[in-house]
């Protein structure tokens, strides 16, 4: 499914991601972990190809080049992200961009009240995160990257996200990053890593690494 070999990134000189070694099989899910800096959105932007310039080594989704892709064509390919800040489009408005996806929005995401606002413009925290999810249930893409969809959520917008999202990652492929990890309450990893500097330092089972992280207190 996705192969990642050799994958470094440098910004101004600075190492950002050294030697990463990752493999996801179809269906597993893996949990990204590390303090702040330590390269876990520089490797989701990396393979979403947000960030090109300075990277090197191999990425394959299904046996295809990633870095080789453009943007679009790594969405066409399988590839959705969830960003940590989703984007503002204050000219389009979730139901304009509804018309352009090939699956129907889902209903219980409750997004029909403010489904003809900007993308982004004038909505809470928790309404933006809500349309990024939209977006990625309309997309189904192979391979999600989730970058702190769970961050400054309320009790009432996590549970709702954390519960739609863990129905919709049943049977998929996600890398996830959440430094407060409490999404893990919903979507249950197999696997996990932690990076260090931008180098994987640990890999494996998912409670066993969350344990380790946990008590090397990296938070």
């Amino acid at each position: 499914m996705l192969t990642i070999e050799d994958l470094s990134l440098t910004i101004d000189d600075r190492l950002v991601l050294n030697q990463v070694n990752l493999s996801l099989a179809k269906g597993q899910k893996l949990a990204l972990l590390g303090a702040n800096g330590s390269g876990k959105t520089s490797l989701l932007r990396v393979l979403a190809g947000l960030i090109t310039e300075q990277v090197t080594g191999q990425v394959r989704l299904d046996g295809r080049d990633l870095l080789a892709l453009s943007i679009d064509e790594r969405v066409r390919a399988g590839l959705g992200l969830i960003y940590q800040n989703p984007p503002i489009l204050p000219d389009v408005s979730l139901h304009q961009l509804a018309e352009f996806l090939p699956n129907a929005l889902p209903t219980n995401l409750q997004i029909e009240a403010f489904g003809d606002r900007g993308l982004g413009s004038g909505l809470s925290g928790g309404e933006k995160k809500r349309l990024e999810l939209a977006q990625m249930i309309a997309l189904q893409p192979k391979l999600w990257l989730i970058d702190e969809l769970d961050a400054g959520l309320d009790a009432s917008n996590l549970q709702k996200i954390g519960q739609i999202l863990a129905e919709q990652l049943a049977d998929k492929t996600a890398i996830i990053v959440s430094h407060n990890q409490r999404i893990f309450e919903f979507v249950k990893p197999d696997l996990a890593v932690i990076l260090r500097a931008g180098r994987l330092v640990s890999q494996g089972n998912f409670a066993e690494i969350m344990a380790q992280y946990r008590g090397c207190d990296e938070t």
